[in-house]
């Protein structure tokens, strides 16, 4: 089921479209521009149309065009489009450009006039995305909306030149091993009280050069 805000939106792109038609094609007489907007909006818009003004009607485009406009776009709660404005913030994977091109559509509902630009600069320092960015964005004293976005291009650009050269030079962890062991590391030492033995070790005495029982082991030295 279309919703109130979806038919409204719908209608402004239609209307854009067809006012670029209007002046691709060079139409510039009233009565043209009326009989082109009814035909080419269809039976249905053409039904809704005379039905508000009446079978008999001959307004000119203008005023045509203003009466479907009040029909098809409701009139905006400001407070609420303004909340709803301040809830818009920047996701990871979208450009600064990206995220005021989403701050204007939405602005267009709020009303703020001449002010616009400095609304949408303010939420882009606000709910920008990247904390690095915003750092510089507050750096400059009273930037203008134009200044954010030329700072943040730029970080962009280097951002993802980094990220390129990061990727063609990726880091290797280098592990050098002795024995399982890496480099750097040292033996454990022998544990204090303990005898170490080799092959030719005699475990009657302790002591190299014999084996246990062997007539050269010292009498006495028993363990």
């Amino acid at each position: 089921m279309k919703t109130r805000n979806t038919i409204s939106q719908r209608w402004k792109k239609w209307r854009r479209a067809f006012e670029l038609y209007l002046v691709g094609k060079g139409v510039t007489a009233e009565a043209q521009k009326r009989a082109l907007l009814l035909h080419t909006a269809g039976l249905e818009v053409q039904e809704i149309y005379f039905t508000l003004v009446g079978e008999d009607s001959d307004k000119n485009y203008v005023d045509t065009l203003q009466v479907l406009n009040n029909h098809f776009v409701p009139k905006a709660n400001i407070p609420f489009e303004r909340h709803m404005f301040r809830q818009i913030a920047q996701t990871s994977d979208e450009t600064v450009d990206q995220f005021v091109c989403r701050l204007r559509q939405r602005a267009s509902t709020c009303d703020f006039a001449e002010k616009e630009d400095e609304h949408i600069r303010d939420q882009l320092i606000d709910k920008c995305y990247s904390p690095h960015i915003r750092r510089k964005f507050l750096e400059k004293q009273n930037a203008k909306l134009s200044d954010l976005l030329a700072i943040a291009r730029a970080q962009e650009a280097v951002d993802s030149q980094m990220q390129s050269m990061g990727e063609r030079k990726p880091q290797v962890q280098q592990v050098n091993a002795v024995g399982g062991k890496k480099q750097g590391q040292r033996r454990s030492a022998p544990k204090a009280g303990k005898r170490h033995y080799t092959s030719n070790t005699c475990y009657n005495c302790g002591r190299q050069g014999h084996v246990a029982r062997d007539p050269a082991c010292p009498p006495g030295t028993e363990m």
